[in-house]
């Protein structure tokens, strides 16, 4: 083989390798409660089943808190400061923060409307 024809090939496999390090750094996972203990940052990623009736939010305020449970059954007051984002179908939400104490203190809300998933199931 050419040494014309390897350069590329090396580069592209550079490039890949790359590219794999540089996203894996950069993703950050779902965590629980106790792991968010344990971590420190601004952009955990809090998955949360939402506890019925726990919503709140005074009028004319930017700031709406709830209550969640994590995966491994561990609940928290959440205080979500981001933009707001309406909730009232969701069951689970992703809250992408950090934990200050005994609240989790959320800057972006990810929601996944379940009512759009259960209309693809009955097809």
């Amino acid at each position: 083989m050419k040494v014309s024809s390897v350069v590329p090939i090396v580069f592209c496999f550079l490039a890949i390798g790359i590219s794999v390090a540089v996203f894996s750094s950069s993703a950050t996972p779902y965590i629980t409660l106790k792991e968010a203990r344990k971590m420190s940052g601004d952009r955990l990623n809090l998955g949360v089943e939402i506890i019925k009736g726990s919503r709140s939010q005074r009028p004319g305020s930017k700031v709406l808190e709830f209550d969640g449970k994590d995966r491994n059954g561990e609940t928290i007051h959440i205080k979500h400061v981001g933009e707001l984002v309406d909730i009232s179908k969701a069951e689970r939400v992703t809250c992408i923060g950090k934990l200050e104490g005994d609240v989790f203190v959320s800057q972006q809300m990810l929601v996944k409307c379940p009512s759009k998933y259960e209309e693809e199931k009955k097809k």
